[in-house]
């Protein structure tokens, strides 16, 4: 019966990976069976509520490892060789990282073993298709994508479905063109209000694309670090009537002016890092 009971709640949890009242409930449960899991649980919801108890943070966070020290093999062991990295968050796994292939072999297995909220996919193989057609990219909330090439043939092709609880997207240190920016502007994105596309080699066409976009109305982050961007890139970002939610603007290491540089500080005033 007590299996049953986990069973449920865990599914219950899985079912809504951002909803932290179902872990609450679980974690009454888990400390009325004496599993170390609930108290686990509890600490790290305690721990992502603001808080300047800076004493009790302390004792807290030196718990918590203390846990995990002692059980962490145990919570994780379903996810060895699936993924490369991890982070707790809730008293869960929300966070992988993944390469290429793992991404594609195992990521649709992560929806029945964690409540994840955020994929990070790295190293080999390129973005394309098979990657963006994951059932997993329905449901988490952050996708970063780094040192990876993109298809070409992807190009011109947006998932079949939404991403519709997409908030944050990266792609960074990927030699992402303006093309592929243009294919990503096509993407269904309903709640995305941070993009980082860092690293890479884009030029201003991708700005004026993002500026005019109707997606620049929902962003409240946009980092285009490092990248080819010059004078008709930032002044379209200037002179767009969109980025009314915007609160930061990142074009540091992009060969700028001193005239567009202030341009840009009239416009976004201390939202912009140049």
């Amino acid at each position: 019966m007590a299996e049953s009971e986990r069973e449920q709640f865990l599914a219950e949890i899985l079912a809504n990976p951002s909803d932290m009242t179902p872990r609450l409930i679980f974690a009454d449960w888990l400390e009325e069976q004496g599993d170390p899991r609930g108290e686990f649980i509890r600490i790290q919801l305690e721990l992502s509520e603001a808080s300047e108890n800076y004493a009790r943070r302390e004792e807290l966070d030196g718990r918590q490892d203390q846990l995990r020290r002692a059980h962490e093999a145990e919570w994780c062991a379903s996810l060895k060789g699936k993924v490369t990295g991890y982070t707790f968050g809730g008293g869960f796994v929300e966070s992988v990282e993944m390469t290429y292939d793992q991404a594609l072999k195992y990521s649709e297995d992560l929806a029945k073993l964690i409540p994840l909220r955020r994929l990070i996919v790295s190293r080999g193989g390129r973005v394309n298709d098979r990657l963006f057609s994951l059932a997993i990219l329905r449901t988490i909330e952050a996708l970063r994508v780094e040192q990876m090439s993109v298809d070409p043939n992807l190009r011109g092709e947006p998932p079949k479905h939404p991403l519709a609880n997409l908030q944050h997207l990266a792609v960074v240190q990927s030699h992402l063109t303006d093309d592929d920016v243009r294919t990503i502007l096509k993407f269904s994105m309903p709640r995305l209000v941070y993009v980082d596309f860092s690293s890479n080699e884009l030029r201003n066409s991708a700005a004026e694309l993002i500026a005019s976009h109707p997606i620049a109305d929902q962003l409240q982050s946009l980092t285009l670090y490092d990248n080819q961007i010059r004078v008709a890139g930032a002044m379209a970002l200037v002179n767009s009537p969109r980025f009314q939610s915007l609160q930061y603007l990142d074009l540091e290491r992009n060969k700028l002016t001193e005239k567009t540089q202030e341009a840009l500080y009239r416009r976004f005033g201390d939202k912009v890092r140049l």
